[in-house]
């Protein structure tokens, strides 16, 4: 059953559901938390979570931030906050129950939305696991080499702001040598270090390595190392809490981004992940719009409307072929598919990057390739931009590639 028939399901049984689970909106749907071991389960997605003792809402200016709540403690604490988004985190009380907050906080002036913070109970899915054999008629590779080689005879993205979020980067690796890092932080931990927690973090570094990797550590014939001279904002946030979400995207817009890789998706879209995507794709970069780029995913499924954040008509949306431009079997499609591009192994020598694949690598490629259009044409609107993107050579147009509403 899919994700829209699932919530039409549940807003019909709603009423046999109200006295037995608690309910959030989302995007104008009501969910329904059912208890499901230690944790719950949103039903109509069939997707279990963990709930915190906060709550994030969407306020507007007549919502005042340190009056006194039920319940909640302390002042409300800024999330993402732009002149026209404001998401606010609050804590709840000791012992407090969450529910009843959140009725007492919707019932304050200025609050427009109420959800509870949500840890989807799995590892983010990060979308580079399904090693290709490319073949040997390498048509997109040349086409990616050559279209490298042409844009870096104006730039090599030097001015250009990248941020990277997901799950860190090791900035001891000789390969990479020394980014211009101009902005590093783990939102977990909340320190100014983005470097992996664990062995098995190696998929922001893959990333990196993409875009920084030192040209003497590179072989001739090597894809990688596409945009040396572009500064690097590195957060790590490899969790799916939605408030860590939230505050990678403000430390991003903070930091001055210009282009934000987001080579993963979460199983649900949520409202407010949602809500900030736009707000920087119509208002980001001094109005002309944040390109904000998500990989459509390694499950070889149609992307439904809502699913994910690979739905999302404001973000630019990658999938991945093969060396001849033909769609790889596990990537994901769908109309909000912006582009197609090379997901097949690279040609390369690092060991970091030889078994690097998918769609995050298809997404990590288009990010390089805006990159190095903003370096030569900065005043591009992300409308413009997009157009530029699907006249290169090596990117292929998807079902999603029509202009961006809203302006800009």
């Amino acid at each position: 059953m899919s994700y829209g028939w699932r919530v039409l399901l549940l807003c019909w049984a709603l009423p046999l559901l109200a006295d037995s689970a608690p309910v959030f909106t989302n995007f104008s749907h009501s969910l329904a938390l059912q208890p499901y071991h230690q944790d719950y389960l949103i039903a109509a997605a069939n997707q279990p979570v963990r709930v915190s003792t906060r709550l994030l809402v969407r306020v507007n200016q007549a919502f005042v931030a340190d009056i006194p709540i039920p319940d909640i403690t302390g002042p409300a604490r800024i999330l993402y906050q732009s002149p026209t988004l404001d998401y606010r985190l609050l804590q709840l009380r000791d012992g407090a129950d969450l529910f009843a907050a959140m009725d007492a906080v919707r019932r304050q002036p200025g609050v427009e939305l109420v959800q509870p913070d949500l840890l989807q109970l799995e590892r983010r899915g990060y979308h580079s696991q399904q090693a290709v054999l490319s073949d040997s008629r390498i048509d997109v590779i040349e086409q990616l080499q050559q279209l490298r080689d042409r844009l870096w005879q104006g730039s090599r993205g030097q001015g250009i702001r990248i941020a990277l979020i997901d799950d860190g980067v090791d900035f001891r690796s000789e390969a990479l040598g020394h980014p211009d890092t101009l902005f590093q932080y783990d939102v977990g931990s909340q320190q100014a270090d983005a470097s992996p927690r664990s062995g098995r973090d190696r998929h922001g570094t893959a990333l990196a390595l993409l875009w920084f990797a030192r040209q003497p550590a590179l072989q001739p014939g090597d894809l990688a190392g596409l945009v040396p001279e572009a500064g690097l904002i590195a957060i790590r946030q490899p969790d799916t809490w939605t408030s860590h979400t939230l505050l990678a995207f403000q430390l991003a817009a903070l930091a001055g981004a210009d282009v934000i890789n987001c080579s993963w998706t979460s199983s649900l879209l949520l409202e407010p992940v949602a809500d900030v995507v736009r707000d920087l794709a119509l208002h980001g970069r001094g109005g002309k719009g944040t390109a904000i780029v998500f990989a459509a995913g390694n499950d070889g499924q149609e992307i439904e409307p809502g699913q994910s954040e690979a739905a999302l008509a404001d973000a630019l949306v990658v999938g991945a072929t093969d060396s001849r431009g033909h769609l790889l079997a596990h990537s994901n499609r769908g109309g909000s598919v912006d582009f197609y591009t090379l997901g097949s192994e690279l040609p390369v020598s690092l060991p970091g990057l030889r078994h690097f694949s998918g769609t995050s690598l298809a997404a990590g490629l288009v990010t390089a390739m805006t990159a190095l259009l903003l370096a030569q044409q900065p005043d591009l609107s992300l409308s413009q931009l997009q157009q530029q993107l699907l006249s290169l050579e090596g990117i292929a147009p998807g079902a999603g590639s029509q202009p961006f509403s809203g302006g800009h």
